[in-house]
């Protein structure tokens, strides 16, 4: 029982994992914008790391590095300084949810995000650190919808059977499942195929679960 734990464990971790890796390699090759401005590469790439919870709390960077671009632009464009519009939460969230993300060609409005708007509701960015990475979360799952789409898994059986069951499927809806059929494709099967005498042998080399199997 304690291997079939334990084992589970690995593959969550392997699947995790391959998902930091996708990002990786995949989301430094892409153009990120707000309002028009490049978030530039190594932005993205600390994003990445400083979001891998598998070592450490997951800490939102491209929260932070969003909020500085907007405030940034901002003060350019009413002559303000900008340490003042920092101040002024409120006005913060205004300005991040009215920016314009733009990834890899397409664009939409952040506070027409679900998920960034529940982040923008309790904003604080003296306290920062303790909001999730939705930023990154939402640039990685554009990415992969358009990669998707670009396969042509939009067109699978297992897309179009689901899309029949639901006609008024949202966008956000249609994406998210172009996601996980992306991902059982390209991330998740080596973790779930991998070799169960080779998963125990993982097991016996990591200290944190050792002790569930001797």
């Amino acid at each position: 029982m304690a291997i079939v734990l334990a084992r589970a464990d690995i593959v969550r971790a392997r699947q995790l994992g391959a998902s930091f890796d996708w990002m990786t390699q995949t989301l430094g090759n892409q153009a990120v914008e707000i309002n028009g401005e490049a978030i530039p590469a190594p932005e993205i790439a600390a994003a990445i790391d400083a979001a891998d919870r598998r070592y450490w709390k997951p800490e939102p960077l491209l929260l932070q590095t969003v909020s500085d671009m907007v405030i940034g632009q901002e003060a350019k464009a009413a002559g303000e300084n900008a340490e003042a519009i920092k101040q002024d939460t409120d006005r913060v969230r205004a300005l991040i949810a009215a920016a314009e993300l733009t990834v890899a060609g397409s664009s939409f409005t952040l506070g027409n995000n679900q998920r960034i708007n529940s982040v923008l509701s309790r904003l604080d960015l003296t306290k920062i650190s303790k909001i999730q990475p939705v930023f990154l979360e939402l640039i990685k799952d554009t990415v992969m919808a358009d990669m998707a789409r670009a396969e042509g898994i939009d067109k699978d059986e297992a897309y179009q059977s689901q899309m029949a069951q639901g006609a008024s499927f949202q966008t956000h809806l249609k994406n998210k499942l172009l996601i996980e059929l992306y991902r059982e494709k390209h991330l998740d099967a080596d973790a779930q195929n991998a070799d169960f005498e080779a998963l125990v042998a993982e097991l016996r080399d990591n200290a944190r679960i050792k002790y569930l199997l001797d």
